[in-house]
């Protein structure tokens, strides 16, 4: 009788830790979502759905001066353009703390005359490299000077 009563609690035990997913795993997977979202939403010619992902108040220095989520708005706009396709290959996301990540890939924009890739990030890119958890548990994408505009927590939606 004790071994079948072990048996079945270890049984159900196995059943519940197989089920679930690390915080960590769940993280990288809907940050890896949204780039695949962000593709998808480009070659659809998707400016507003490109946005969605975008925090209200990202922040990225560039070029000598702070970028907006309009300004990010104004280059989407551009690239939509410019260019037909874009492929974000390579990537990899390094998470820091329960909060931020970084995500590190290749953008590839191709158009009828060629192809322009970049690494993200780097000084002169990073639009899309930087993301923060908000409250409601979605991750956006902020810039890479979001922290130092007060957000060092969880942020508002």
């Amino acid at each position: 009788m004790k071994i079948l009563k072990f048996s079945l609690i270890f049984f159900i035990f196995l059943i519940i830790s197989c089920d679930s997913t690390s915080p960590e795993i769940y993280a990288e997977a809907k940050i890896d979502e949204i780039l695949t979202e962000l593709v998808l939403s480009f070659n659809a010619n998707d400016l507003d759905q490109i946005m969605q992902y975008y925090h209200q108040d990202y922040k990225q220095f560039q070029n000598g001066y702070y970028l907006s989520k309009s300004d990010i708005y104004d280059k989407w706009e551009y690239r939509l353009a410019e260019y037909l396709m874009l492929e974000i290959d390579d990537r990899e996301i390094e998470l820091i703390g329960d909060f931020r990540a970084v995500v590190h890939c290749k953008m590839s924009f191709l158009s009828l005359t060629g192809v322009l890739e970049f690494d993200e990030p780097s000084q002169e890119n990073g639009d899309i490299s930087y993301f923060y958890k908000t409250v409601s548990g979605e991750w956006k994408i902020c810039g890479e000077n979001f922290h130092e505009f007060g957000k060092t927590r969880l942020i508002e939606d």
